[in-house]
């Protein structure tokens, strides 16, 4: 056993010592550079950036290189020289490891010769020799890939050369993703390397559309204010009773027999700025961000909430417990979605690119180079365009039927304008601390029609409209509740819990707010959130039972007096979908039929 771990220790050993020979014999050098550095973090360093490894390249891909510097105006790539393994072995360019040369590797890309003549160069993928590095160009020239000198492009209009040859821009300013020198974002922010927007500084990995990993760029999971959640727990035109968010939604255009339009909404909670301006999105914004955690995706919809799935087998994921939406992945890459009949496509870089509404002409999206969306449109000829500003803002959106609808931004990217026919709206945010608090809206005839106020921790506390009227007040209080007062002075006092993100309402004191849930009323929970037991202020009790995809299976409603009533539905399920295939209540019987999408074709009731 002893030998056996002497043995064992002695390759880990030499593993460890040759896995740090070989890692600093070699240096790295941008494409068409002099310069070499010990790290690629180093070269990107002094570039302003940092190392990024695409997983088609790793020395076999793009001009030979093994990757380039994310957030740096320099490129397109670097290389990494200098290797060297011993003899009969040859690096091997995907793993980084020296492997024996028999059978010699036939894989394309940078090749080094096994004896390290190629240590002081690099080798040339078109030429298959060795390329000295070299400082032989003379003054404005570089080395292209065959290694000549050639004259080196001159910078453009407004952009200087700094002592290492490379276009800078006037002090003040930075380059965007096109290259243009901009006024430098304000601290805090930095540019996106996607969509050349200013954008609150992201704690996460951006997507392929540019946008910050939601976990901070985006409202919590499940904390969607479209009430399909009891009444979306909220007053004040509107404000979340649970976390005390300002919300707000707008339609812009509409188009007749179409399912094409545009709406925005806003939430006092988001930290990045959109296209349409910090705090605010639209409803085209949909898209899908695949996450590290365990192969996971992300699937946001038109409101800014998000929807983890975990993927299982044969393409299918799991959907929270629930949910009406359904997610596949397409054999030919991207994904499906499936929301109450209506289906969603998406590319393989999560972007929407088709939208199918029943009873309606399919729409397909059209993105720019740099991930904007520039048109919608449909099979009937609708459409909208799109238009930007040089700061990826949208400044324009125009119908086909001629509508046009503009928008205007302050400095720090807010929205403070939307003009549609010759009218306009202004949204004002007055709140010192939270510069991008929502603190009213004028109308088109210039008057200031709603008031928002916000405590120091950000929380909307109240809101009413002009003159003081439909005042609503909240208080957030101790133990996870709050306190809603109405216009009228009543007061209601609301419980809540979290489960699984979701912070659900547990009970009620006092009359319920608005289109809110009943009054004096109490709610058991399971662990996910679902309703379990509900009991009323008039004695009323109704349980609830889940099968494991948290659909509702049985509902039985029962009250002892005045007279006594009993009431009970079970629901059977689709396999794949979250539609019902059967329903049953109380002697009645209902049957559904749907086509592959999940589209329902057929329903039949009966008695039993």
């Amino acid at each position: 056993m002893k030998v056996k771990f002497y043995m064992m220790l002695f390759i880990a050993l030499l593993s460890y010592i040759s896995f740090n020979t070989y890692a600093k014999d070699y240096k790295w050098i941008w494409y068409n550079g002099v310069d070499t550095f010990d790290s690629p973090a180093e070269l990107c360093a002094e570039s302003g950036g940092t190392p990024s490894y695409p997983l088609n390249w790793g020395g076999a891909g793009w001009y030979g290189c093994w990757g380039n510097c994310h957030g740096s105006s320099r490129g397109p790539c670097f290389i990494r020289t200098g290797d060297q393994c011993p003899t009969n072995t040859q690096m091997n360019e995907t793993t980084g490891a020296c492997e024996k040369t028999d059978p010699p590797p036939t894989d394309p890309g940078i090749k080094f010769t096994p004896n390290g003549d190629c240590k002081s160069g690099v080798w040339n993928t078109q030429t298959k020799s060795c390329v000295p590095i070299s400082t032989g160009c003379p003054d404005g020239q570089i080395k292209n890939s065959q290694g000549k000198c050639v004259p080196e492009p001159e910078c453009p209009e407004g952009q200087s050369k700094n002592d290492k040859g490379q276009c800078v821009c006037p002090e003040g300013e930075a380059k965007g993703i096109d290259g243009i020198c901009k006024p430098e974002c304000p601290t805090g922010n930095s540019r996106n390397a996607i969509t050349g927007q200013c954008e609150p500084d992201c704690k996460s990995q951006r997507d392929t559309t540019g946008q910050c990993n939601a976990e901070t760029g985006a409202p919590p999971e499940g904390t969607d204010p479209n009430p399909n959640n009891n009444c979306g727990s909220s007053a004040a035109n509107p404000i979340l009773i649970a976390t005390g968010q300002k919300v707000e939604r707008a339609t812009d255009i509409v188009i007749d027999n179409s399912a094409i339009t545009f709406k925005r909404n806003y939430w006092s909670s988001r930290v990045e700025i959109s296209n349409v301006g910090l705090g605010w999105q639209h409803n085209w914004r949909m898209h899908i961000l695949p996450l590290s955690e365990k192969n996971k995706v992300k699937l946001y919809r038109n409101d800014g909430s998000g929807i983890t799935f975990t993927p299982l087998e044969n393409g299918q994921w799991l959907a929270p417990a629930g949910s009406n939406i359904t997610l596949i992945s397409l054999a030919e890459g991207g994904w499906k979605v499936i929301e109450n009949g209506n289906v969603e496509r998406y590319n393989t870089k999560g972007q929407l690119i088709h939208y199918n509404r029943q009873g309606f002409s399919p729409i397909t999206f059209v993105y720019n180079s740099i991930g904007q969306l520039t048109s919608v449109s449909d099979t009937a000829k609708n459409s909208l365009t799109l238009t930007y500003n040089d700061k990826g803002l949208l400044t324009q959106v125009t119908s086909s039927q001629g509508l046009s609808v503009s928008y205007s931004y302050d400095a720090k990217y807010r929205l403070i304008s939307v003009t549609k026919n010759k009218k306009t709206i202004k949204y004002h945010y007055e709140n010192t601390t939270y510069p991008n608090a929502l603190t009213g809206i004028t109308d088109e005839r210039g008057v200031r029609y709603v008031t928002w106020t916000y405590n120091d921790q950000g929380l909307a506390i109240s809101g009413e409209n002009a003159g003081g009227a439909n005042k609503y007040q909240l208080e957030f209080l101790s133990n996870d509740r709050t306190r809603v007062i109405n216009p009228l002075g009543g007061s209601t006092v609301y419980h809540f819990k979290n489960y699984l993100l979701k912070r659900e309402i547990v009970k009620v004191e006092g009359e319920a707010v608005g289109s809110c849930i009943a009054s004096q009323a109490t709610y058991n929970r399971n662990y996910q959130g679902l309703i379990t037991n509900q009991e009323d202020k008039n004695g009323g009790t109704t349980t609830y039972e889940y099968n494991d995809r948290g659909l509702e299976t049985k509902r039985v409603f029962y009250i002892k007096s005045p007279s006594y009533i009993y009431s009970t539905t079970t629901t059977t399920w689709h396999d794949l979908f979250p539609i019902p295939l059967e329903i049953n209540k109380d002697g009645w019987r209902t049957t559904f039929k749907y086509d592959d999408n999940g589209r329902l074709i057929n329903q039949t009731t009966y008695s039993q």
